[in-house]
């Protein structure tokens, strides 16, 4: 889909996740950033997948604020990212 110029949320995000399992972590930080930057269904987790290819390119200070982000707000995402926060500390 991205190939063809289609702009798919779904295919891009899943490519970020592919990219962080396959040690691409920096291919995976500008694929992510995009949808952390426009909202959509997948900004919350794109926020949660960017910070943990972040903290496995070594960036603690972007992780801690991807991971600050989302224990701010409510879901899924809020307790587990309290604790990495803690952990980044």
């Amino acid at each position: 889909a991205m190939l063809n110029g289609t702009e798919s949320f779904s295919a891009g995000f899943f490519l970020g996740v592919t990219e962080i399992e396959l040690g691409n972590y920096n291919k995976a930080i500008d694929l992510l950033n995009s949808f952390v930057n426009r909202k959509s269904e997948f900004t919350k987790e794109a926020t949660w997948y960017l910070g943990l290819a972040y903290i496995k390119s070594g960036d603690k200070i972007k992780a801690s604020e991807c991971f600050e982000l989302l224990s701010l707000s409510p879901g899924f995402y809020s307790k587990r990212s309290e604790r990495i926060l803690r952990l980044l500390r």
